[in-house]
């Protein structure tokens, strides 16, 4: 605040500041630097001119009264906002362009030129804005912007509605405040939204497909004379009675004005429609300019028609009439930028598998297109995009607040809640869902990423699941990744080893076979479990190498105490589905013992009890073919999963392994009636019982109580490296 100014000097000055004033047309703002809030003190009459304020109106009031309270969609308008105010530098002046709207709401560009006058000891006395109207010359200046965003759209192929829609809101900022503009294409007689989005969307649903004609309202009228159209009252119109109904029109809107676009074959293909909260007649210089603006949009829909037809090549599926990937990125990026905030979801109804193996292909894709003719229409009201991102998947990008989220995924999940009919049979479609949120600037294609990821994690899941994506997916994948590089490393180095783990008796505690185990210490990695190595190996496709590496090693074991005449002790091996139906898999094993020259009665194949699921009776034929070799096979993790006793005596096993999660309930009498069935089943079929997983002399004296009399777990022995299974042996032996 500058020190207290001499009244009579601040007097003079003000006299002499519009004296001077009243010699020029030009506009000009005097306003006080040392109150708060800069007010207003004077305003010539050329200001009261140009904007319809009289000085009652603006004196002790900020000139940012003068800025209006409008939003504005277009980026070029946020930036020329955020230069309104106009401060000025330490020299005292400023230049700058400032739109400022009238007392009736109309726009006024302004040149404004800001000047400080000082006291004699240099305390600023008053600020004054000289302003010079532009607004003709910001028309002009838009129009040329506008013209050369049309041609650069159209070469980078943007969406015509989204280059249109551009336009509207350009033009929007040079008429009254809440103004709405509207283009809509004529086709077939009938009116269809291309740029819409500053109108209610409960009005552009109306007039959606409306039937041009001399009635119809404003635009369908101008599209069909092929003449403007002006209506200063929509509520007092006939024509306006079927779309708004009669009295106050609940849309917002008081007059409309449209101009139809008219291409050189004197065909309308279009209107350009601008819709005002006020009862309101167009001047000379708003006609001018819009008439400036049709060219313009004509020349989008006559440089976009051939466009539009390689865009539908390239931006449509030629399977189902669904946007493409190429589509989905051009529109998401634009989507991206206009929010704070919004989603990325990937959907795919979870028994796609299952039409497609019952209808095809073909009736797939056309189940997938219904799918997204819901999608379209429960999210009508919100910014989306939609496009097929796979051969069973749609991709979805969306802009909405966070707190939203949960919202808009039900009634995504609610699209799939009703049937459809396929050859008479009524088909539901659960939805799987993975979704992941982002935030303004988050690059696109690591979305999509995330997003596939987190629909892969709820396929994992049973029925209708959304998942959202999480970091720790993303170190899931990593660390997989790693892993199955350093398995391909460890297969071909040899690095696995195996360790034995004996199987008891448990009367007289010796040892009577024992069960192979892979283990793994990495060249990269280190001691893996083989928790995540033998998983890991299965899906790389690698089981089967890494079997045939413990097979020989426990053959090599035996081999060599064949060679210094010591008791051959089974061995049982694991042996995975996808191995045990290899075509060549007898073979491969008969040829392994011929090459260690041993009986075949020294190994074992322990098969989990999924392996009937396969093929039971293609499983039967190799079990008897394993059999006639002299081959025992073992069933592992018997009595969990999909086992059922009533196959048991079709399969010519000599053993099964009751799972360990029935050993760790024994103590409860539902499990021990369970065990004791199937230790009674296998007595009668002449098939060993084997308890795994035994842990406590509790458990091993209620097992040894039901007649179970092979033990194998912690209590009697780890699994331990062969060295010392042969001490442990020598031990025993002596």
């Amino acid at each position: 605040m500058s020190q207290q100014i001499d009244n009579a000097v601040r007097t003079e000055l003000l006299h002499w500041i519009k004296k001077i004033g009243s010699q020029f047309d030009t506009s000009y703002i005097v306003r006080d630097p040392n109150l708060p809030g800069k007010p207003i003190i004077y305003v010539n009459e050329a200001f009261s001119e140009k904007t319809g304020f009289q000085p009652s109106d603006v004196y002790g009031k900020s000139v940012s009264f003068l800025y209006g309270s409008q939003q504005y969609s277009s980026s070029h308008f946020h930036e020329t906002e955020r230069l309104i105010s106009w401060d000025f530098n330490e020299m005292g002046s400023s230049r700058r362009e400032v739109l400022h709207y009238c007392k009736d709401g109309t726009p006024i560009w302004f040149d404004v030129i800001g000047q400080t006058f000082y006291d004699s000891a240099g305390n600023s006395v008053f600020e004054v804005a000289l302003q010079s109207d532009i607004t003709v010359q910001k028309q002009q200046e838009s129009i040329i912007e506008m013209q050369a965003e049309i041609y650069e759209g159209i070469e980078k192929g943007y969406a015509i509605s989204s280059l249109l829609q551009e336009i509207c809101y350009k033009v929007e900022q040079f008429f009254t405040e809440g103004s709405m503009c509207s283009i809509m294409h004529v086709r077939d007689g009938h009116l269809y939204g291309l740029a819409t989005k500053s109108l209610p969307k409960e009005y552009s649903k109306v007039i959606e497909g409306l039937e041009i004609g001399p009635n119809s309202g404003t635009c369908g009228a101008a599209a069909y004379h092929q003449q403007v159209v002006i209506t200063e009252d929509v509520e007092n119109s006939p024509n306006w009675i079927p779309y708004i109904g009669e009295g106050p029109n609940l849309y917002g809107f008081k007059a409309c004005w449209s101009f139809p676009i008219v291409n050189h074959q004197r065909q309308t293909i279009g209107t350009f429609g601008v819709y005002f909260r006020e009862s309101i007649s167009p001047t000379k210089l708003e006609m001018a300019f819009i008439q400036k603006i049709v060219p313009l949009v004509l020349l989008a829909f006559r440089n976009a028609a051939d466009q539009e037809k390689i865009l539908h090549l390239a931006y449509q599926d030629q399977e189902t009439g669904l946007a493409n990937m190429n589509y989905f990125y051009t529109e998401v990026k634009d989507l991206n930028e206009d929010s704070e905030n919004g989603f990325v979801a990937i959907v795919t109804p979870t028994n796609h598998p299952e039409i497609v193996d019952m209808f095809g292909r073909e009736i797939a894709s056309l189940v997938l297109k219904e799918l997204g003719r819901r999608l379209d229409g429960i999210l009508e009201d919100y910014n989306y995009v939609m496009a097929r991102f796979t051969s069973t998947t749609l991709i979805l990008a969306g802009n909405t607040r966070r707190e939203d989220f949960r919202d808009i995924l039900e009634l995504l999940l609610r699209a799939g809640h009703f049937p459809i009919k396929i050859d008479q049979m009524e088909i539901f479609l659960p939805l799987h869902i993975g979704v992941v949120p982002y935030q303004k600037g988050d690059e696109v294609t690591q979305l999509i990423r995330q997003a596939d990821l987190a629909l892969s994690e709820a396929k994992k899941r049973n029925g209708e699941q959304v998942c959202y994506y999480s970091e720790e997916m993303d170190e899931a994948i990593k660390r997989n990744m790693e892993l199955q590089s350093a398995i391909e490393i460890g297969l071909r180095e040899q690095e696995f080893d195996v360790h034995l783990q004996p199987k008891v008796d448990m009367e007289s505690g010796r040892i009577i076979s024992f069960e192979a185990l892979a283990r793994w210490t990495s060249s990269r990695l280190g001691i893996v479990s083989p928790v995540d190595f033998i998983e890991a190996t299965e899906s790389a496709g690698k089981i089967d190498q890494l079997e045939m590496i413990i097979l020989n090693k426990v053959l090599s074991w035996q081999s060599d105490r064949q060679s210094k005449h010591k008791y051959l002790y089974p061995v049982a091996v694991n042996i995975s589905p996808n191995h045990f139906y290899q075509s060549g898999f007898l073979e491969s094993l008969l040829r392994l013992l011929k090459d260690y020259d041993l009986p075949s009665e020294c190994i074992v194949l322990e098969l989990t009890e999924s392996i009937r699921l396969e093929d039971l009776e293609q499983a039967k034929t190799i079990l008897k073919n394993l059999a006639k070799e002299g081959i025992h096979c073992s069933i592992d993790d018997f009595g969990i999963g999909y086992s059922s006793l009533s196959y048991l005596h079709e399969l010519p096993i000599s053993e099964i392994k009751l799972d360990r999660s029935f050993i760790s309930q024994i103590h409860t009498s539902g499990t021990r009636a369970v065990v004791q069935t199937i230790i009674d089943l296998a007595d009668k079929l002449d098939i060993r019982a084997v308890a795994e997983g035994i842990e406590t002399y509790e458990q091993m004296i209620l097992l040894r109580g039901m007649s179970c009399s092979i033990g194998q777990g912690y209590y009697f022995y780890k699994p331990l490296p062969l060295a010392q299974i042969d001490e442990i042996i020598k031990t025993e032996e002596t």
